[in-house]
């Protein structure tokens, strides 16, 4: 509801508008459900994106960078990934940038240390050398689909062992 609509669309107001009711209503904002929504979004949100300096990446526009310099003057890249409403920004201090986008837009979790994404676990771990990294990990997401399914297969009287046995041609090790 952040973008004007690039169409112009009308509906009749239902019984929760009161005495409204029946009355035709110009839809001015893009609603989620519109086939231009994704479009006007992704257009408002570039403009955004672009008055902070940020340019999106040949490689997917859906990732934005720029050019920044660390505290203790290292030259870097402030990242900013963005699909449809979520935001993770890679960067020494996000508070600045993200506290721009939230009076923008109002962000629904506010800001700080990321811990999902895109249905991932964000976590961050120490590597080999001992530098600090992030990690991005699915196992949440991958164990609740394989329930389901498991779910689904057990209303049919099978188990994925069993389903997996019928499709896949080389025998399944046995743990």
């Amino acid at each position: 509801m952040n973008s004007p609509c690039r169409e112009k669309l009308w509906t009749a107001a239902g019984s929760e508008f009161g005495s409204e009711k029946g009355s035709i209503m110009i839809i001015a904002r893009a609603l989620h459900g519109l086939k231009s929504s994704r479009a006007a979004w992704r257009s408002t949100l570039a403009q955004s994106m672009e008055q902070l300096d940020y340019k999106p990446t040949q490689a997917d526009p859906d990732v934005w960078i720029k050019r920044a310099m660390k505290g203790d003057g290292t030259p870097y890249y402030k990242m900013m990934l963005i699909y449809v409403d979520d935001v993770l920004h890679l960067l020494e201090d996000p508070s600045e940038d993200m506290d721009k986008l939230n009076k923008l837009y109002r962000l629904k979790d506010g800001t700080g240390v990321p811990d999902r994404y895109l249905r991932g676990n964000i976590e961050r771990v120490q590597t080999g050398d001992g530098s600090i990294a992030w990690s991005l990990r699915c196992h949440d997401s991958l164990s609740n689909a394989i329930r389901q399914v498991q779910a689904e297969l057990a209303q049919k009287d099978l188990t994925l062992k069993e389903l997996a046995q019928a499709y896949v041609l080389i025998p399944l090790a046995t743990d």
